[in-house]
């Protein structure tokens, strides 16, 4: 019997996994940097490495203490067997705290057809002035 629980165990472990492993297609999207103070420009990037031919469209993103100031899409390219594509967001934020971007998603056109894909939540820490830095005393 216990072994039996512990193969009922590993498998739904497994299931689990599986379900959880979602498909990105290459696809990947960070903060650069990842830790700022409000009114710094940070990079969003939204990147594509793959050995299939593929494009893909930026759904969003949108956050309302981030201020876009510049897009730039980077055209799909072929280059040492892999397939890139980038945007990259010039974002600023406008107050401190944690922010988090869990709704972008893009339009992936594969050979077999067109799909929608979430990508994983991305975290930017937006920390508060320090207190020297609101000094109103001259030096």
């Amino acid at each position: 019997m216990k072994g039996f629980i512990i193969q009922m165990a590993g498998m739904l472990w497994l299931a689990t996994a599986a379900l959880q492993a979602e498909d990105l297609g290459g696809l990947s999207i960070d903060f650069t940097p990842d830790t700022a103070r409000p009114g710094d420009l940070v990079t969003l990037w939204v990147e594509m490495n793959r050995e299939d031919n593929a494009e893909f469209k930026l759904e969003g993103p949108s956050h309302p203490q981030l201020h876009l100031v510049a897009r730039e899409q980077i055209a799909p390219a072929h280059v040492n067997g892999q397939y890139y594509q980038g945007e990259r967001l010039m974002l600023q934020p406008l107050s401190s705290g944690k922010i988090t971007l869990a709704d972008v998603a893009v339009e992936l056109t594969e050979t077999k057809g067109a799909r929608n894909v979430s990508l994983p939540v991305a975290t930017l820490t937006v920390e508060p002035f320090e207190a020297d830095d609101e000094a109103a005393t001259p030096e």
